[in-house]
């Protein structure tokens, strides 16, 4: 595993992290990578793993009490129903085929009173935009929003429509950490953040509670 490979499997995401309400025992991570976000909790909790990379999965396993190589739905049936108080997923839905599938499955790992952390990529995002609007084009590429192996694209809308058509609630919805702009795009996006809050977003983030 060369070490920009190594870099991304082995991301901490502290973002992420401060969408977690509580103090969950049970986690389960869907696209663990190498297990890095287990960092953000303390010891002595039971905490899955998904993750379809097997050195990343064998990293991951030496800090996890459970880990499973494979796609979620080739091993969802290993993964007990009604037992998490968290799941998380971050940067993954945009790469499974049928994401509202997933959505509508993975309700059943999560006991009533539990939550799940969701990242997407932000197509509506000011670089994105400007391909299209501006230069009438856009290109595929090795990472990011357009990245070649995401088979969808969302917006906070599509996203959280989705999410409620498949019988959750969005709790808590925001745009994650903008992105580095020189001073004149910063002040014209400042101004169109007014209109579009995520604008200068690569991704937004969402917390989910099951709807009865």
């Amino acid at each position: 595993m060369n070490d920009n490979v190594l870099s991304y499997y082995n991301n901490l995401r502290p973002e992420m992290a401060a969408f977690i309400n509580g103090t969950p025992q049970r986690i389960l991570e869907i696209g663990c990578g190498a297990g890095r976000f287990r960092d953000n909790f303390k010891d002595g909790i039971e905490y899955w793993g998904i993750e379809p990379c097997s050195s990343a999965a064998a990293l991951a396993a030496s800090s996890l009490t459970h880990v499973l190589n494979g796609a979620y739905d080739d091993v969802s049936a290993q993964i007990p129903d009604r037992h998490f108080d968290l799941i998380v997923c971050n940067d993954v839905i945009e790469h499974m085929p049928d994401p509202k599938s997933f959505l509508r499955n993975v309700r059943e790992k999560l006991c009533d009173n539990g939550a799940m952390i969701v990242s997407v990529p932000n197509v509506r995002n000011a670089v994105t935009l400007f391909e299209l609007l501006i230069k009438g084009d856009f290109q595929y590429v090795d990472a990011g929003v357009l990245d070649y192996t995401h088979l969808h694209l969302f917006t906070k809308k599509s996203f959280a429509r989705m999410a409620e058509e498949s019988r959750w609630h969005v709790e808590l919805c925001r745009p994650l950490p903008p992105m580095p702009f020189k001073p004149i795009k910063n002040l014209i996006l400042n101004c169109i953040k007014l209109f579009i809050p995520e604008i200068k977003s690569m991704q937004i983030a969402f917390r989910l509670r099951k709807c009865p």
